[in-house]
Order: C-alpha cells, then structure tokens, then sequence
C-alpha cells in the first residue's frame, strides 16, 4: 500500500538541516495507514509502510530510517516487543543510524502510555493520530531534541459509557481537513478502504460471534474503532469503542449489532455524500 519505492531510500543519507525525513510507518489498518502516509507525504518525508513486524524488521534491516512510528497491536506481535527487536538490528548493524522510535496507540491511559516511554520509546502519540502533533513530533526528533506533548490530557483518558442513539454519525470538519492536506483523489482511495475493510470487519466479527471467539470480537472492534476515528465516523467509533472496552464483548456485540450495522452503513453514506460535493 505505500506510494514510495523501496529502492529511493536504501543509501543512509543522513539527517539535514531541513524537517524532511525517511520515516519507516508501520501500521496495519489500511485505512490509519493510508490516513498517516498522505500526512507525511505532504510534509515532505519519504514513507515506507510495513503492516506487521515481520514486514517491519525486514524493511528495517535493508533500510536506515530517521524516525519509526511504531503501533502497538499488531497482527503478529506487541509493537513493544518489535521496538525491542529493531534495537538489536541496529545493534547488530553497527553502521545503522540509531533511530527515534515513536509509539502510536489508541490506548491512552496514563500509565499505558508511561509504560511504553519506560520501555524505551522516544515518544508516544495517540490514535487517531493529529496531524499537527504528528508533524511536531516528526520535527523535534529530526532535530535530535525532546517532544513533550502540549495537551497532556491526551495522555490521560477515561471511559464512560456513551449515548450512542445521541452521537452524530460523523464529524464532517475531519475529512473536509483530510481532503485540504491530502486532495480529493487520496481521500476517495481512503474512503473506498474503508467501505470494504469494515464490510469485511462486519463479516468477520459474525463468523467470530457464531464460535463464541471474545479475543477476535475485541480485537475487530479496535480494528474497527481505528478506521472509524481517522475518519471522524463519530458513532461508529462509540459503538466500536463500547464493544471493546465491555467486560462481555460477545455479549456487548450482540446486543449492539442493529445498531454497528446500520452506523457502518449510514458511515459510508455520509463519507461518500462530503467526496461529492467536491467532486460534483
């Protein structure tokens, strides 16, 4: 899924005086991932996607980075794990450029989000991912200096069971921004990712509830909910949300199912009704 070739960016170059970087994403929502890219894209970095650990570490190994965004769920492994085993490459490289490794998670507890900075993570930003934190962080370890997040409340985040019937179905003024920074031809791939990777959630999340398999049901929810909060898909991020974090995600599906189908549906219409008026 990623726009730049392997091959551009092979020879270590070397950090210069300007922001502009090579920045190893890894990530493994297509649509978070597309979402992230087009941003850095714009402010001018180079972009390789990986959307496992295993992807990631061979990249990594045949590439220098200046900076790797890191997201903590993985389909194959912990992103705290992958951070500890890219360190041994560059060890095991000695020539390798010791890069900032930054960890992106929707899990925003405090104590969460120190655990990964004590873990030996450069920084931290949360999901969905702002694009001007985003560009901050990029800027500050490419200049080799510290990031400390401005709103610290980020950091710190406390679930309350949300009015779903009363959350709108989409923000708007996300994906109009979307579309300033990265152009109604990129916005249109996005949305079409989204259309078929949450037809294929909703699919996968009945075939999970029909073998009472809890484990897969929380983790398409996060999947699900990840998509969702790039986009500004308002409720189905709390529908999403709501499953996750439920102690009986079966159950809590179950019981939210009308409600998760119709969302994505009316999701995907309100997504398609912004994209026409710029394209009409």
């Amino acid at each position: 899924r990623c726009t730049i070739d392997k091959q551009e960016i092979i020879q270590p170059l070397g950090i210069t005086k300007t922001v502009n970087g090579r920045i190893l994403l890894i990530e493994d929502n297509a649509v978070n991932a597309m979402v992230a890219e087009g941003f850095l894209m714009n402010m001018g970095h180079h972009v390789i996607c990986a959307e496992s650990g295993h992807d990631a570490k061979h990249i990594f190994s045949h590439n220098d980075f200046d900076v790797v965004l890191v997201d903590i769920n993985l389909p194959d492994c912990n992103g705290v794990d992958l951070m500890h085993q890219l360190r041994e490459i560059e060890v095991s490289q000695a020539q390798k450029h010791h890069a900032p490794m930054i960890a992106v998670s929707a899990h925003v507890f405090s104590e969460e989000v120190e655990s990964y900075l004590e873990a030996g993570f450069d920084g931290y930003l949360p999901k969905p991912v702002d694009r001007e934190a985003l560009k901050e962080m990029i800027q500050t370890k490419l200049k080799g200096s510290d990031f400390e997040m401005k709103n610290q409340e980020h950091a710190i985040s406390t679930y309350e069971e949300p009015a779903i019937e009363q959350t709108g179905i989409i923000d708007p003024s996300v994906i109009e921004a979307d579309i300033k920074v990265l152009g109604i031809e990129r916005m249109t791939k996005i949305v079409g990712a989204f259309t078929s990777s949450s037809e294929q959630t909703l699919h996968e999340l009945e075939q999970a509830a029909q073998i009472d398999n809890a484990k897969d049901i929380k983790a398409l929810a996060h999947k699900m909910k990840g998509s969702a909060g790039s986009l500004g898909l308002s409720r189905l991020f709390e529908i999403c949300l709501s499953i996750e974090s439920s102690e009986d995600q079966l159950g809590r599906y179950l019981e939210l199912l009308e409600p998760l189908v119709t969302a994505q549906r009316m999701s995907v219409d309100s997504l398609i009704s912004v994209l026409d008026k710029h394209t009409s």
